[in-house]
């Protein structure tokens, strides 16, 4: 999966994580946090460095090339069924989509 997939998705999962969701998704997306935490890190960290080393188109050049890194978190979607009450936008919804499968009841 790409990084950006994964960093795009970070304030969407931030939304979905602070609603009342089932226990099961709950606790499937709570076991991958960590993971993608360690590819936020790596992001940061990365992005740090190439400020410090780089300027201009150089370290836009460099920043798009580790936006375009492959990271090795390739789980399926976990299933969550949509309930009335959910609180997330179109683009919450497209930002998750290779993390959570949203499903009808």
């Amino acid at each position: 999966m790409k990084l950006l997939t994964i960093i795009n998705a970070v304030p969407a999962m931030q939304r979905l994580c602070a609603e009342r969701i089932d226990i099961a998704a709950a606790y499937q997306i709570h076991k991958r946090l960590p993971e993608l935490d360690k590819c936020i890190g790596f992001f940061n960290a990365e992005r740090e460095k190439i400020l410090a080393a780089y300027e201009g188109r150089e370290a836009e050049a460099k920043l798009r090339e580790l936006f375009e890194f492959t990271t090795e978190y390739d789980k399926p979607p976990i299933p969550l069924k949509v309930k009335p009450g959910f609180s997330l936008s179109v683009n919450d919804i497209s930002a998750l989509a290779e993390f959570i499968k949203f499903e009808e009841e």
